[in-house]
């Protein structure tokens, strides 16, 4: 019963999260005409590129709109990472739960573990939250209409600027990069 539960739960979290980023991917155009938008690549474009290897390409001379592309990134990373581990700590959790015994000798009951989830539940969600918050924060869309509005003479939102740090401005090494 409970396994049947946490597996419909988990599938309509799954979906419920895929649907957000999708949803928080879609920006309306902020400039009035075509011609003033810098050509940005669309975060729904479906060639061998992703969307944040594009933005490098199209921004590669200019080292604050690359540090901009490597902050979302690396905020994006760890809003999934929060939301995995919440969901592993969460199953993981329900999963004890449904563990729960008692044991009696001659009537007493001398061991007990409690099968009350609500807690796991509890901290996992406000660990998933914190993780889809920074998705939606440091979305695909708002990286786009944040580099549309740098590169228009627009300067960086204040959000932005606090959290750039140099590390952001060093080129980043990819796994299968040689020196």
């Amino acid at each position: 019963m409970i396994t049947s539960v946490l597996r419909a739960g988990l599938l309509a979290g799954l979906l419920g999260l895929s649907t957000l980023s999708v949803s928080a991917q879609t920006v309306a155009p902020a400039a009035d005409s075509a011609a003033q938008r810098a050509p940005v690549a669309s975060p729904t474009d479906k060639s061998k590129q992703t969307f944040k290897q594009k933005m490098l390409a199209q921004y590669a001379s200019n080292d604050t709109a690359r540090a901009v592309i490597n902050l979302f990134a690396k905020r994006q990373g760890g809003g999934a990472i929060w939301i995995v581990s919440a969901s592993l700590f969460t199953v993981r959790g329900v999963v004890a739960a449904q563990g729960a015994y008692s044991t009696t000798v001659n009537g007493v009951v001398v061991e007990e573990r409690d099968a009350n989830p609500t807690p796991v539940i509890l901290v996992g969600g406000l660990f998933a939250g914190y993780g889809v918050s920074k998705l939606a924060r440091f979305s695909n869309g708002k990286l786009e209409q944040t580099l549309q509005a740098y590169h228009q003479g627009t300067p960086l939102p204040k959000w932005v600027r606090r959290r750039l740090k140099p590390r952001f401005f060093a080129r980043p090494r990819r796994i299968n990069e040689r020196r």
